[in-house]
């Protein structure tokens, strides 16, 4: 009887250990320091999850990687087990070795693609990593800029600039503030509603609430 309760307990408790890793964006903004250090730690320790950061020599912005998009890595890749993606790793990393499909199957796809290049075989042309995907930049993670378009199609925006950031906004400036799926803007020195839980996932905005997005 008494094993039975101590597994039964132990299940609840992986339960909500899981729950609160997944709820790191929940509402929108994570906590500060999931993504910036103020300092780095004492001892000489860097909090800096990847690179060579030291004590006070904090990496740009505070971030705990390199880059931004290495900084949102730290937690979206992982080296999942083959045939088992998660829902939230985009990248496999370590990257499997070229032959051996990356494991995410999320709906952007596995940023470990960029890694792999196919020399050519018989009638096939070249296929080289930087083709295979989005090429945000991520020094941390071996992600560097498009080889071959300096800036984005039809317009200027530069290939080394290109990051999850880009596109996804860390710190949820915007969210949905009515049924009909309006957007908002947060801006300085203005009160906006706060948000209440995650737009993804079905959460619907209040009169006093609005949603992430």
């Amino acid at each position: 009887m008494k094993a039975t309760k101590i597994l039964a307990a132990t299940a609840l408790l992986s339960l909500a250990t899981a729950g609160s890793a997944l709820a790191f964006h929940d509402g929108g903004v994570a906590y500060c320091d999931g993504c910036h250090t103020m300092h780095n730690s004492s001892g000489n320790k860097a909090m800096a999850k990847k690179g060579a950061s030291t004590q006070f020599q904090g990496l740009a912005y505070l971030l705990q990687g390199s880059d931004d998009s290495s900084t949102c890595l730290n937690c979206h890749a992982s080296a999942d087990a083959p045939g088992k993606p998660s829902g939230y790793h985009i990248m496999t990393y370590p990257a499997p070795a070229v032959g051996t499909a990356p494991t995410e199957r999320t709906p952007g796809g596995d940023f470990a693609w960029l890694t792999q290049s196919y020399a050519a075989q018989g009638h096939g042309a070249a296929s080289p990593g930087d083709r295979h995907g989005h090429n945000v930049v991520a020094l941390d993670y071996g992600l560097t800029a498009d080889a071959t378009l300096l800036t984005a199609p039809g317009g200027s925006y530069a290939n080394t600039a290109l990051s999850c950031a880009s596109c996804h906004d860390p710190h949820s400036r915007a969210r949905i503030v009515d049924a009909t799926g309006t957007i908002a803007f947060t801006q300085l020195g203005k009160a906006t509603l706060p948000i209440s839980g995650s737009g993804s996932y079905g959460a619907a905005p209040t009169a006093t609430e609005a949603v992430g997005v």
